[in-house]
């Protein structure tokens, strides 16, 4: 028995009380994949129609007989689903643990905190690959940022109207501008008939915009595209706008970089998961999730499934099919080789 019993052997026999909330220290935020409307799939592929410029329209002499005819082109649009997934494997004792001590209690369903934490992670992957695009998603790179490529099928070296606005430098870094945002903007619109309702750019080009802003700065309360409006902080830059189209960062955004989005016209279209038990598959449908990257929801659903068990562990593996879908890649554009 110690002479005095103080707090090294209280401390010893007692439990730590934890903040019942567990702290995340991860960045997975995706402000683009927040931004873009997301569209449930009516078809086996990504698909659409596009119609360009073949109609004939001419002047004539009186009495003179009609000898040339034209209409505009239909050709169609097609993309190939990308398959993503995320996985979980836990085992039974851990869950036991988790759910009987409650401390911290935000780890009580260790099952559910973990595949929100893992659904997190697929978003993030998710929004880098809307940029840079990869093997299983055509991003903004390929989708609008090149004017000679071949996107959904669709040969841009044959199909002007196909063509969005690629506005780089050569290779040469420029300071940005409002006068060179505003001439993107106005060679979009020439193009297409509309300008994009959506700038998006890494934070360090941001920040230098808000410093041009800065002086004449409107205080917006609500930035509104395709997808909804979104609150705008009064004394800060979470958005800026200029000429009445909202500028955004994304961490995810390549270096020197500019998209101009229409939202009218570009949206993550996911196909829909059918129900196993439907097909007689021995799954078990832990649930339909819609996934966030920690901070918004970005309304896309994540189907989990319980798989096979190994020994005392439960595997279970949430997925999404989805492609990003630009309908009409000249009213969008890229504007490059900024600093």
């Amino acid at each position: 028995m110690p002479a005095t019993y103080g707090y090294n052997e209280a401390t010893a026999v007692l439990t730590a009380r934890l903040h019942p909330m567990v702290q995340k220290t991860i960045n997975r935020r995706s402000k683009l994949l927040t931004l873009l409307p997301v569209e449930r799939s009516i078809g086996k592929v990504c698909t659409w129609d596009a119609e360009g410029d073949g109609a004939y329209a001419e002047g004539y002499n009186d009495g003179a007989d009609v000898s040339t005819f034209g209409v505009d082109e239909d050709v169609q649009a097609a993309l190939a689903w990308g398959l993503y997934r995320t996985n979980v494997k836990i085992t039974g004792l851990a869950m036991a643990v988790a759910a009987n001590s409650q401390n911290p209690g935000d780890l009580t369903n260790l099952l559910k905190r973990k595949a929100r934490g893992n659904a997190e992670r697929l978003v993030a992957l998710l929004n880098g690959e809307l940029f840079s695009g990869s093997t299983r998603v055509i991003g903004l790179a390929d989708a609008i940022g090149d004017a000679t490529n071949t996107y959904a099928g669709i040969d841009r070296a044959s199909k002007s109207y196909w063509r969005p606005t690629v506005m780089d430098n050569g290779g040469i870094a420029r300071n940005v501008t409002l006068d060179l945002i505003r001439e993107f903007m106005d060679t979009i619109e020439t193009a297409g008939g509309e300008r994009p309702d959506l700038l998006v750019t890494t934070p360090a080009i941001y920040r230098k915009i808000g410093g041009l802003l800065d002086p004449s700065r409107r205080w917006a309360e609500n930035i509104v595209t395709a997808r909804g409006s979104f609150r705008v902080l009064d004394f800060g830059w979470d958005a800026l706008e200029i000429d009445g189209v909202p500028i955004v960062k994304d961490k995810d955004c390549q270096a020197g970089t500019m998209w101009g989005i229409n939202s009218n016209y570009t949206s993550v279209v996911y196909q829909p998961t059918a129900d196993e038990t439907l097909l007689g598959q021995n799954l078990t449908r832990l649930g339909i999730m819609q996934a966030g990257d920690g901070i918004e929801s970005v309304g896309l659903p994540i189907t989990w499934d319980q798989l096979s068990r190994d020994g005392d562990a439960m595997k279970s593996s949430g997925r999404t099919y989805l492609q990003l879908q630009v309908r009409n890649p000249n009213r969008c554009g890229k504007l490059g080789d900024l600093q």
